[in-house]
């Protein structure tokens, strides 16, 4: 379509031209949302099925902090108690404790 200037229906051909490119550029708009959108539910949606746990403690605001034991009572096989404060002999008496409950 070319424009006249000289032409007295050149404005209303120009304002045709510009609501036909509006129209474009808000399908492609809308388009572009919209993908953006679903890759956005996508990866909340892999997210929750990896891991559910910690999505679910995540959504209630749920804090878990780190449980470190670095003194444990024992009680030996004399019926005497023993605090450990040695790094490795806590987490092998601990280790030990721990693997006599769950064992299955």
């Amino acid at each position: 379509m070319t424009f006249i200037p000289d032409s007295p229906d050149w404005l209303s051909q120009l304002k045709q031209v510009a609501q036909k490119r509006k129209k474009v550029e808000k399908k492609t708009y809308t388009s572009y949302q919209t993908s953006k959108i679903t890759v956005a539910v996508e990866a909340r949606f892999a997210t929750i099925q990896s891991a559910q746990t910690r999505w679910i403690s995540s959504s209630l605001e749920k804090c878990k902090p780190n449980v470190t034991i670095d003194r444990l009572m024992v009680t030996t096989k004399d019926r005497l108690q023993e605090l450990l404060l040695h790094l490795n002999k806590v987490r092998q008496a601990a280790t030990n404790a721990y693997a006599s409950q769950f064992k299955k």
